[in-house]
């Protein structure tokens, strides 16, 4: 160490510096190399991007090919197998569940003739025991195999007094009184004679029978032959009342007028119902495709035309026909009464042109020429020979004259266009096929229109 430390203190300062220098410089080689060996190795980053297998399809072709034919038939043979097990365990089932049913409608059946015998061995065993049965003294037991017109004698009367229950008959059941009715003895006569001998010459007493008198129904009186019409015609009305809401459409177009005579004489207009009938009470009258006659007029101050319900006409499928007056008015689109339209008005051109006339009088007016009397103070000298015309036949007189009837004429104009204006007036304008709805004002019966 000593040598090292004077070896060191020999050298030169640049000497030491180098030393130091490249020791720190060999010890970082050897530091990144001792890195560099130990580091773990860098992966690759792998493309992102699917590798392109099939360039003419998106599928494998082998896929369209005989492979893929091959294994589509292998699955069809196989839900082909899979589809006969079930059917023929589906029949296996149907057979089983037939064999049972059969199997237990012979069990019925034997069982129902089984039963059946016994009840008629009981039956034929009841009738022997009635046939060996004693009969009563006077009296005969019917026989099966005897003829229909064998007549059987009739018991003795006290014996059928004997017999008969006494049970007191119910009064409003004629059948039981005259089955209930007293027998009289065999020894009683006429009871109009004395003794209760019967007379020789009397004659038997006929079999009382009750005699019922009904009404025929099925000839009516004339009085109802004529009210059966009416009665039928009642049961096919059908009553609209008011406040009913029939929605229809216009089939024709309308130029609503609105002048002073448009309330009067409105524009007839025809619709068509389009909707089943709102009643009241969420009730429905069915009255599609038939016709509604209405009229309308204009109003300029609201730009709407209104209608009111004149003729409600339809045809029954079995050939009625029904005509009646119906009051209703018309609502828009809006809910409002009445229908929004355009105003249509030609006012205006004939208003500028009145105006125009008015204007070239006034204009001809002050390129007027007068006659004006002039008053003479002076001598003849002093006029130096601006003497006024005279004459009516003058020039001027006659520039005058031209421009004043070219002003009575263009005031005739412009008369003539105002009465024009006048006559013409605004319409609202409305388009056919607009829908509108007529609320009923007073109720309405649809009755069939009779025959004259």
């Amino acid at each position: 160490m000593t040598g090292i430390d004077k070896g060191w203190s020999a050298l030169s300062p640049n000497a030491k510096r180098q030393v130091v220098v490249g020791s720190i410089g060999t010890v970082l080689i050897a530091t990144i190399i001792g890195l560099a060996s130990v580091s773990p190795e860098v992966v690759k980053p792998s493309s992102k991007q699917a590798t392109i297998q099939h360039i003419l399809t998106d599928s494998d072709p082998r896929s369209l090919g005989i492979d893929g034919i091959s294994a589509q038939l292998r699955d069809l043979l196989q839900k082909n197998e899979e589809q006969g097990r079930r059917l023929g365990a589906i029949e296996e089932q149907q057979k089983r569940q037939q064999q049972s049913d059969e199997m237990r409608f012979k069990q019925w059946t034997l069982a129902e003739r089984e039963a059946y015998d016994a009840k008629l061995k009981a039956v034929s065993g009841e009738l022997e025991a009635l046939r060996n049965k004693p009969a009563a003294p006077g009296a005969v037991l019917p026989d099966t195999c005897s003829t229909a017109g064998t007549v059987l004698p009739l018991p003795n009367t006290s014996d059928r007094r004997s017999s008969v229950t006494h049970t007191t008959p119910d009064p409003n059941d004629l059948t039981s009184v005259f089955e209930q009715a007293a027998i009289p003895g065999p020894n009683s006569g006429n009871p109009g004679l004395s003794g209760g001998r019967a007379s020789p010459n009397a004659q038997p007493q006929a079999v009382l029978q009750i005699r019922v008198i009904k009404d025929d129904k099925a000839s009516p009186s004339v009085s109802e032959r004529k009210a059966l019409p009416d009665q039928n015609a009642r049961h096919s009305e059908v009553f609209i009342p008011a406040g009913s809401i029939l929605t229809g459409v216009l089939l024709n177009g309308l130029d609503a007028p609105t002048g002073k005579k448009a309330k009067k004489e409105p524009m007839p207009v025809l619709f068509r119902i389009k909707k089943e009938a709102i009643l009241p009470n969420r009730f429905h009258a069915d009255l599609r495709e038939c016709f509604l006659l209405a009229a309308g007029f204009g109003d300029l101050s609201a730009e709407r035309a209104y209608f009111r319900g004149e003729t409600f006409s339809c045809v029954r499928q079995d050939g009625g026909v029904i005509e009646v007056p119906m009051n209703a008015y018309a609502t828009g689109e809006d809910g409002k009464n009445g229908v929004r339209g355009r105003v249509v008005s030609k006012q205006g051109a004939l208003l500028a042109q009145s105006m125009m006339a008015g204007f070239l009088r006034g204009f001809s007016d002050a390129f007027g020429r007068n006659q004006v009397p002039v008053l003479l103070t002076g001598g003849l000298g002093s006029l130096a020979g601006t003497t006024p015309f005279q004459s009516a036949f003058s020039a001027q007189s006659m520039e005058g004259g031209a421009l004043k009837g070219a002003g009575y004429a263009m005031e005739r104009l412009s008369h003539f266009y105002m009465d024009m204006a006048e006559e013409i007036y605004p319409v609202i304008e409305v388009d056919a096929t607009r829908q509108v709805n007529f609320i009923v004002q007073k109720g309405t019966a649809l009755k069939l229109k009779t025959p004259a």
